[in-house]
């Protein structure tokens, strides 16, 4: 498994909420926080909330996953949608989560809080990156960088704490993939956008 990294620089701007295709809200997806890999992905939890930085997190992961490697049938498939399993969320805030993404799924255009970070494990995820116009139409964004991550591949982003605009962006899977996410609040609260 080659690993490939890439810090993204996004535009960071207004604070809001949204919800991807397939949150709770909508009614199409699934989070699931109960889950029977969050005990076995225990030790990795662990040695996450120990580390200081990304390319450590990064390590963490691509060393964890090369001794243990979760098949993508062991979270559930939501068809036209993703679903959810929350590994561990802290008082902190810190969310760490499996997503299984439906082949062809496209979310919607959406921001982040301070820190995140997505690791492929299967499949492949084409991330659009966006930043805010300087209009005054608010909730607009143009699109400024597109790329491909591969199961190995991660990307992440810092950006303002406190806000939830940060590490704009759309992720497309071309094929049905699987990935973690590690944040530094909860995910959910990012903002939606339109072109």
């Amino acid at each position: 498994m080659s690993n490939s990294v890439e810090n993204i620089e996004y535009s960071q701007s207004c604070i809001g909420s949204a919800l991807l295709p397939g949150s709770e809200a909508d009614g199409k997806g699934q989070t699931d926080f109960d889950h029977p890999q969050a005990k076995q992905m225990k030790p990795l939890l662990q040695e996450l909330s120990e580390v200081p930085n990304s390319e450590a997190m990064a390590e963490v992961i691509s060393n964890y996953l090369s001794k243990y490697t979760p098949s993508i049938n062991d979270f559930p498939c939501i068809k036209n949608s993703y679903s959810r399993t929350i590994l561990s969320r802290s008082e902190s805030g810190m969310e760490v989560l499996i997503a299984r993404w439906d082949s062809g799924l496209t979310s919607t255009i959406h921001g982040h809080p301070a820190f995140a970070m997505v690791y492929v494990i299967a499949g492949s995820l084409t991330v659009e990156q966006y930043e805010k116009t300087e209009s005054n139409d608010i909730g607009c964004v143009i699109k400024t960088g597109v790329k491909t991550f591969d199961a190995g591949n991660y990307f992440y982003g810092q950006g303002i704490e406190g806000r939830f605009d940060n590490h704009i962006h759309r992720i497309i899977a071309a094929k049905e993939s699987l990935s973690i996410h590690v944040y530094s609040d909860d995910a959910l609260k990012g903002e939606v956008f339109s072109k």
